[in-house]
C-alpha cells in the first residue's frame, strides 16, 4: 500500500484544493452556457445543445485530469483574477466573452422563435467536428505551454520563456486557433444562422487580441522576436 509522507501530504492536499476549485469554476461556465441556451429557447428538448454541453464538459474534465497530473499550477492561474495585464487585454477579453455568450443566447432565441435555422443537414456535423478539433488544439497548446494563462502578461515570477514545441512549431498562437474553431463550430452545431453573428464577433475579438498580444510579446519577452522569425504565422500557416 502506498503511504503519503508528511512532506508529500500538504502538497497532495494543495493540489486537490486547486483541482476542486478549477472544477467548480470551469463547470460553472458550462452551467451558464446551459442556462443561456435553454432559458432563451424555452425548452430542454434540444439535442444539439445537449451534444455541445457534453463536448464542453468532456473537454473540461480531460484538461483538469491532465493538468492536475502534470501542471496543477496552471489550473490555479487560469481560474483566478490576474493582475498586471494590460488594459487593452481586459477590454478585449470582455468582447470575447460577450461574443461567446452571445452565441448561446442568439441560438436559444432563434430556437424559441424558429427563425434562421440552417437548412443544410451537414452543418451540425461540420460544427461538431470543428468543436472537437478546436477543443483538442486548445488542450494541446495548453498542455505544451506551462505559461498558458487567460490574460496577457509576462510571468517573471515563473521564469517566463518562449515555448516553441508542440503546436507552437506551426503557428505562434495555436490556442487562439482552437478558440476560433470551437466558437464557430458551436454556432454551426446549434444549427441557427443567427448564432454565427456573435460567434463571428467573438472570433474577430480573438484575432484582435492575437495581433495585440503578438506585438506585446515582441517587446516584452526575451527571445520572442527570434521565435517569430522562425515561425512566421500567427494563426494560419501560409496566411496570417
Amino acid at each position: 500500500m502506498d503511504v503519503i509522507s508528511p512532506v508529500e501530504r500538504p502538497q497532495a492536499e494543495a493540489r486537490g484544493s486547486v483541482v476542486r476549485t478549477g472544477l467548480v469554476r470551469m463547470t460553472s461556465g458550462v452551467a451558464v452556457n446551459a442556462a443561456l441556451l435553454f432559458l432563451a429557447a424555452g425548452t430542454l428538448d434540444w439535442p444539439a445543445a445537449w451534444v455541445l454541453l457534453g463536448l464542453q464538459t468532456a473537454a473540461i474534465l480531460f484538461n483538469l485530469v491532465m493538468l492536475s497530473a502534470h501542471n496543477p499550477g496552471l489550473i490555479a492561474s487560469r481560474t483566478r483574477f490576474t493582475r498586471g495585464s494590460p488594459a487593452w487585454d481586459r477590454a478585449i477579453d470582455l468582447l470575447m466573452t460577450a461574443g461567446f455568450l452571445g452565441t448561446y443566447l442568439a441560438a436559444g432565441l432563434a430556437r424559441r422563435f424558429e427563425t434562421g435555422a440552417i437548412p443544410d443537414p451537414v452543418a451540425p456535423v461540420v460544427g461538431a467536428g470543428l468543436t472537437v478539433a478546436g477543443y483538442a488544439l486548445f488542450a494541446w497548446a495548453m498542455h505544451t505551454n506551462r505559461f498558458f494563462t487567460r490574460m496577457v502578461r509576462i510571468q517573471t515570477e515563473r521564469g517566463h520563456t518562449v515555448v516553441d514545441g508542440g503546436p507552437y512549431r506551426f503557428v505562434r498562437h495555436p490556442g487562439y486557433v482552437g478558440v476560433i474553431a470551437y466558437t464557430l463550430g458551436a454556432a454551426l452545431l446549434l444549427g441557427y444562422a443567427w448564432a454565427l453573428i456573435p460567434a463571428g464577433l467573438g472570433a474577430a475579438a480573438v484575432m484582435a487580441r492575437t495581433a495585440k498580444e503578438d506585438r506585446f510579446l515582441h517587446r516584452e519577452l526575451d527571445g520572442y522576436a527570434e521565435y517569430a522569425a522562425r515561425v512566421r504565422r500567427r494563426l494560419a500557416p501560409g496566411v496570417w
